[in-house]
Parts: C-alpha cells; sequence; structure tokens
C-alpha cells in the first residue's frame, strides 16, 4: 500500500507474509486428501483408485425381480463377512420403475478385490449361475457400467 508521498507503507510486509500464507494453506489442504491416506483408510492412492461397478437389472414382473432378490441376499451377506476390501454391496430399488433395481458395488482394488476374491468366490458363482438363467429366460434384462473413483466428492456413512 502506498502512503502519500508515494513510498510503500509499513503494512507491505504483513500483506505479503498473510498472501504466502494463504497460498501455502490452499496448497496444502488440496494436496492433503488426494496424496495422504491413513493406515486405517481403506481408500487407495492415485494409481490404484477405487472400482466402482453401476449394474442395472430390468424385470419383466415383480415375481422375478423378487426371485432375485432372494437370490441375492446370501451372496450380500456372504460379501460383507467375507470381503473387507468391499466397500458398498448395495441394492437400490427404483423410485419411478417398480421392475428395476440398479447394483452398487465398490471396491478398494479391481484387480484384488473384485476379479481374483469376488467374481472367483463359490458365493458368486452360484449367484451368478441364477441370473445367467434368469437372462436366458428373459426374465431380466442387465446393462451396467464400471467406474473409477476421481476423488471428488465423497460419500457419507450413517
Amino acid at each position: 500500500m502506498m502512503n502519500k508521498r508515494g513510498n510503500i507503507g509499513s503494512s507491505t510486509p504483513a500483506l505479503l507474509v498473510a498472501s504466502t500464507t494463504i497460498c501455502l494453506a490452499l496448497t496444502f489442504l488440496l494436496w492433503w486428501p488426494i496424496n495422504y491416506k491413513s493406515s486405517n483408510d481403506k481408500t487407495t492412492s492415485k494409481s490404484s483408485p477405487i472400482f466402482t461397478l453401476l449394474v442395472t437389472l430390468t424385470f419383466d414382473s415383480i415375481e422375478s425381480k423378487n426371485d432375485f432378490m432372494t437370490a441375492l441376499r446370501p451372496l450380500a451377506a456372504y460379501v460383507q463377512a467375507s470381503e473387507p476390501n468391499t466397500l458398498a454391496y448395495q441394492l437400490l430399488e427404483s423410485d419411478s420403475n417398480p421392475l428395476q433395481v440398479t447394483m452398487l458395488e465398490r471396491y478398494v482394488n479391481k484387480q484384488a478385490d473384485y476379479l481374483e476374491k469376488h467374481k472367483s468366490s463359490r458365493e458368486f458363482q452360484e449367484f451368478r449361475a441364477k441370473l445367467t438363467a434368469m437372462q436366458a429366460n428373459k426374465l431380466v434384462t442387465v446393462t451396467g457400467q464400471s467406474y473409477l473413483d476421481s476423488s471428488i466428492g465423497y460419500i457419507k456413512s450413517t
């Protein structure tokens, strides 16, 4: 800040220190969530983002949907008890289409936790055989997409 004589006033060093401090704080706040993971944190580094599947199933009838849900329950219980790196395994029912559900699955690591552990388990193989039979009999249509976590935003547990 300049005084009446055109000289830089004494508040400039304080302003410079404050600006530098703010810049350093912002840099740290932006860096910390991306680069620091505690030993208890199940998230991974930038090189291995959380792997997520969203699978949408549309059934031909409420009866078929209920049969699917009955077949899914034992698998969901197994996943919760036996797959500690499965972060989410949740069936979501559509609020606008009673014949549609979406399966939300989140894994710490795609290769180790999804492909090697989850998909190779006996419980998943038994469930998958039932779902394949439902698809063959045209009782359900399955579509899906996989995603990698961007680290933008959050998921809050209740």
